[in-house]
């Protein structure tokens, strides 16, 4: 499957609504968006979003700006069909890397993404007469591989190395003495930092390369 991402700039609910509205040319689901107008309650409208369904969200807005962007109603919005919200206001630079069938963000302030609104519980429902089969949760694997071995450590943050699919996970690595960190390697592509975001849709391997101090 290709990446797909689709670049808004300042569109706004009308602009949306046309390109919704074009037959030849329809509008695909998106693996990433980037969000409208910084973010603003005048774009991202329930349709488009429900439309697009993004699995990552990003959007540009400068740290305490006057305008209150983002603005709340817009990720409120992006929560609710379930996006992985990023912002230069909290994550700084935002920088997506794709050969074309998997993606990786590099983030300059590492952050988790932007938390959904608490939702209030909801009541359990009556009992049933016989219990209800619970579909199985499908949930991959995560191996790290340490290039030379011993060079170093790593912390996963959800620790574990099996994960539910859709998982965020963060890895950050510590050098060991007279060892200096490289670059990860993740699905093939070169991460220049010592902290990558994974996303579990599948059994993965990640490599974290080491070389000698003054080497």
């Amino acid at each position: 499957d290709n990446i797909n991402i689709l670049f808004t700039g300042d569109a706004q609910m009308k602009a949306e609504e046309a390109m919704l509205a074009k037959r030849r040319y329809p509008v695909p689901d998106v693996d990433i968006l980037k969000v409208g107008c910084h973010g603003s309650r005048s774009s991202s409208s329930a349709r488009f979003l429900d439309r697009v369904r993004p699995e990552v969200a990003i959007y540009m807005a400068g740290k305490d700006n006057k305008y209150g962007y983002p603005h709340e109603e817009t990720i409120n919005a992006l929560s609710q069909i379930g996006a992985g919200i990023y912002g230069t206001d909290v994550h700084g630079t935002i920088t997506v890397t794709t050969h074309g069938d998997t993606y990786t963000l590099q983030l300059e302030k590492e952050a988790a993404p932007l938390a959904p609104p608490p939702v209030s519980p909801t009541p359990p429902p009556p009992p049933l007469p016989s219990p209800t089969p619970i579909e199985e949760v499908k949930e991959f694997s995560l191996d790290v591989e340490i290039k030379p071995p011993g060079a170093g450590t790593v912390n996963l943050d959800p620790p574990g190395g099996v994960y539910p699919r859709g998982t965020v996970v963060s890895a950050n690595c510590t050098a060991k003495a007279g060892y200096e960190f490289v670059q990860w390697t993740v699905g093939g592509v070169p991460v220049p930092f010592p902290f990558v975001f994974i996303t579990m849709d599948s059994d993965k391997t990640v490599i974290i390369s080491f070389k000698r101090t003054g080497w």
